[in-house]
């Protein structure tokens, strides 16, 4: 049993030595700004961590690897149309995102559901230490991108591009990083002013939509989606 308890002490990584290696390497409160320094986030744990085990999880790491071979930077996405749609939750993006959608078949909607591995793998890095669930849900920006990369953006009548559309791409990170290190309105002051800056290698949309709505508006819709 005490054995047992080791090896499961010893597999299980601890979220303080992780927390420490991320904030001396990559200053965690400013968010992550490189796929490389993210993915070796996520190579370090997969190499220690028992519950990163599994096929499936190999073919997520596998899919990594073919972004590193193919290449991806900040102007991958010329050629294309590219919109993020941004907002807080209850703001009506799915709403807009669906509507758009019956109206305009050339329109390629990307949400959290769209890529079938990074929904089934979110569960699990969902259950591992928040730096490390960072780094995954940092890196899931960059399988969106190379999603897009890699389809052709001709539209099926021949005529006209696809426009791609994102519900919720880096921005909603950024943001959600922040607040995670952020607890109070005196810790807002010593946020570096690089942690709003765009990550260095990650394509950039053509254009970014905020939507936005009076809070007991939002907050009446979250309830009927309950």
């Amino acid at each position: 049993e005490t054995d047992n308890k080791g090896t499961q002490n010893r597999n299980h990584i601890s979220n303080a030595l992780i927390e420490s290696f991320l904030t001396e390497s990559f200053q965690l409160n400013c968010g992550f700004k490189s796929f490389e320094a993210a993915l070796l986030v996520l190579r370090i744990a997969k190499a220690v961590d028992c519950r990163l085990q599994g096929l499936e999880v190999e073919q997520f790491f596998n899919l990594l690897d073919s972004i590193v071979r193919k290449g991806i930077n900040s102007k991958s996405f010329e050629g294309r149309t590219v919109i993020s749609i941004e907002g807080l939750e209850g703001s009506g993006k799915s709403t807009l995102l669906h509507n758009l959608q019956k109206g305009c078949p050339q329109i390629k909607v990307y949400n959290e559901g769209t890529i079938a591995i990074v929904s089934r793998m979110k569960e699990l890095f969902l259950g591992l230490p928040q730096p490390i669930n960072q780094a995954f849900e940092f890196l899931c920006h960059y399988i969106t991108a190379h999603d897009i990369i890699c389809t052709d953006p001709t539209s099926p009548d021949g005529i006209s591009n696809v426009v791609f559309v994102i519900e919720g791409y880096y921005h909603h990170h950024c943001c959600s990083s922040i607040c995670d290190n952020v607890s109070g309105e005196a810790d807002v002051h010593h946020v570096f002013s690089n942690a709003f800056e765009w990550p260095l290698d990650l394509p950039r949309p053509d254009l970014v939509l905020f939507l936005t709505l009076p809070t007991n508006i939002r907050l009446k819709r979250l309830q009927h989606t309950m």
